[in-house]
């Protein structure tokens, strides 16, 4: 669990402007302590596509939407399906437009603008309840962390605590209800474990010198305090 804007993974979505084809929401639409009292209307642009995401099909690009709300154009091939119907030809065979583009110019910027506008809200929502969701799981996303931290510092004790401290230390203390008590959960799973695998007084277990030099080069406001 990461305070908000820092690192990356589940929780903390990269939201960067368009150039080839990653279009997120713009700032002030996926706010999360004040999201929109009325769900919008469904746009009826956007269609289940499994683990929480969606796609949408239009004649020229088509869209993978992220659980976040993030939107992924793809652009349909320009000349293609091309096959001969008696002495003339048939399908899809866009010529102009595969001019433009080698001129650098994007002959469905309009629709694709149009598409995202249309879309917004919606993708707004989808992005809000992905983060709720994954907020809620929160312990079971530490309990990975430490799996791995445990795994890979199996004959180094002293790396073993640095690691178990830094992924308290991530935990986010501050920002909206729903990331604090995600941080709290995360926190709580986490203090178990070390009560639980490393108790006071065992063999590679925190020492108060330890905890003094921890918490000496801490981040976070509260006190790393396991026992």
């Amino acid at each position: 669990m990461r305070r908000a804007g820092e690192g990356s993974g589940p929780l903390a979505p990269d939201d960067s402007w368009i150039r080839k084809r990653e279009v997120p929401l713009p700032d002030g639409v996926y706010d999360p302590e004040h999201p929109p009292d009325i769900p919008p209307p469904p746009s009826g642009e956007l269609h289940p596509a499994g683990n929480g995401t969606y796609s949408s099909d239009q004649p020229s690009f088509k869209v993978h939407v992220e659980r976040d709300g993030t939107a992924h154009i793809e652009d349909k091939p320009d000349v293609g399906d091309v096959h001969f119907a008696g002495i003339g030809i048939a399908g899809r065979a866009a010529f102009d437009d595969w001019a433009m583009r080698q001129a650098g110019i994007d002959p469905y910027a309009a629709a694709k603008k149009q598409w995202l506008d249309k879309t917004r809200d919606e993708r707004a929502r989808i992005g809000m309840a992905s983060r709720k969701e994954d907020l809620a799981r929160a312990p079971e996303f530490m309990k990975r962390n430490v799996r791995y931290a445990w795994s890979k510092t199996q004959t180094d004790p002293a790396a073993r605590k640095q690691a178990l401290f830094e992924l308290w230390d991530e935990c986010a203390e501050t920002g909206d209800d729903d990331l604090v008590a995600a941080g709290t959960a995360a926190r709580t799973y986490l203090v178990g474990f070390i009560r639980a695998h490393l108790p006071q007084g065992a063999p590679g277990a925190f020492t108060p010198d330890d905890l003094t030099a921890l918490n000496a080069r801490k981040r976070s406001h509260a006190t790393f305090q396991p026992y």
